[in-house]
């Protein structure tokens, strides 16, 4: 009976995740190795176009040529840079600038209760300080910027949806053997 039961939720499992799968995925990728980033519709997107405009937003659709972010669509060949996110050095900046100031509000929270003179003694501000300036300096390190120039990374749709028709397959093949 149980055997049925994961058998039915497998079964449901992979209908599902099959229904919202999206046919074109948007990759930017660098020649050569396996490092690609990829989006979908509705994926979170930061770019920068040759005529300088900036767009940050949700991907709305990706068709063959072209992406509509926002509402606004880009050909995909006017597209300069993409800038993405080090989600680790994110966290650490966040961690540095926060553990500063709080290392130092408990100190002198500490310092407070104690009755202590002066309440900021200098050598927890200056671990404090080292902290928060750590933090604030690994925020610039905290987007990456990939430079479409298709030497360093180059950007591609990859269509899946020809495989949901068998006919259209068999034309492309048909097509190529011309």
């Amino acid at each position: 009976m149980k055997t049925i039961r994961y058998q039915f939720i497998t079964i449901l499992f992979l209908l599902i995740t099959s229904s919202i799968f999206s046919q074109r995925i948007l990759i930017v990728e660098e020649p050569g190795t396996i490092n690609n980033r990829k989006f979908a519709a509705g994926s979170y997107i930061s770019i920068k176009t040759n005529e300088g405009l900036k767009l940050k937003g949700h991907i709305n659709n990706i068709t063959d040529s072209t992406i509509v972010v926002d509402y606004i669509t880009i050909n995909i060949r006017d597209i300069k840079y993409v800038i993405t996110s080090r989600r680790l050095i994110q966290d650490f900046s966040a961690l540095g600038t926060t553990g500063g100031l709080a290392y130092v509000s408990i100190d002198a929270f500490n310092g407070l209760i104690n009755n202590d003179n002066p309440i900021f003694r200098k050598n927890t501000l200056k671990i404090g300080g080292i902290m928060y300036g750590c933090g604030l300096f690994l925020k610039l390190f905290e987007h990456k910027r990939l430079c479409i120039d298709n030497k360093k990374w180059r950007i591609k749709v990859l269509d899946f949806s020809i495989l949901k028709d068998p006919g259209v397959y068999e034309q492309i093949k048909k097509s190529e053997g011309n």
